[in-house]
């Protein structure tokens, strides 16, 4: 809670949930010691900012996204745009209903046969960082582009989403996360803070990634 500021402790005490409160916690705590870390500064002095369109970020050209579901909280920091979006990867009853709203005629038959429910969240993911990465909200989830999730852990975005690349990741068996970057000709190096890597339950695997090679993992 110290390293709250005053508007982040009111919205904290909102909550009426506490896991809901206790999501939003952890996401503001990775993100002050992400900030903390990338400017070298104490973790108590790193504050976030809003751009015009609403984006959070930090001093430095820092850019920021937030995300949380079933009890995990995402964090991502870059100096680059992007956006970052988490889902608990839970079997639903209505993937199918979602994606006759959501998604392409192409994307619904891609979700045939074993393994749909990861791959209904890989899709799922990927649109809501691309809308993340623009500022938009879920209201704009039909107009987010189609992708191909090819073999080899190979994504299209179709037609290419102006310029942006993408990263699908598995968090163990139970999360699904995805990032939208302007990177899209580099695979960006991917690097966790010691005191914010994943446990084991949670190891991340690349699932589909744009850009030469997929992503590159920090040693």
């Amino acid at each position: 809670m110290a390293l709250l500021d005053d508007d982040e402790r009111a919205r904290s005490s909102a909550f009426g949930s506490p896991s809901r409160r206790a999501e939003f916690l952890a996401g503001r705590l990775a993100a002050k010691l992400l900030i903390a870390s990338m400017l070298g500064i104490d973790a108590r002095r790193a504050s976030i900012t809003l751009d015009p369109e609403g984006k959070p970020g930090a001093e430095g050209g820092i850019r920021l996204s937030i995300a949380h579901s079933g009890g995990v909280a995402l964090c991502a920091a870059a100096r680059f745009g992007l956006g970052a979006d988490i889902e608990r990867a839970s079997s639903r009853r209505h993937i199918d209903s979602i994606a006759g709203f959501a998604f392409s005629e192409a994307e619904r038959d891609g979700l045939r046969g074993p393994g749909r429910e990861e791959r209904f969240f890989a899709l799922w993911t990927l649109k809501e960082a691309h809308l993340k990465r623009l500022g938009l909200g879920l209201g704009s989830i039909r107009d987010a582009p189609a992708f191909e999730l090819g073999p080899g852990a190979t994504l299209a975005a179709v037609p290419d989403a102006a310029g942006c690349g993408y990263l699908c990741l598995a968090l163990g068996a139970s999360h699904v996360a995805s990032i939208a970057h302007d990177r899209l000709h580099d695979a960006p190096e991917l690097a966790f803070l010691p005191s914010l890597s994943p446990p084991e339950g949670l190891k991340p695997r690349a699932l589909y990634a744009t850009g030469p090679g997929g992503p590159r993992w920090a040693r």
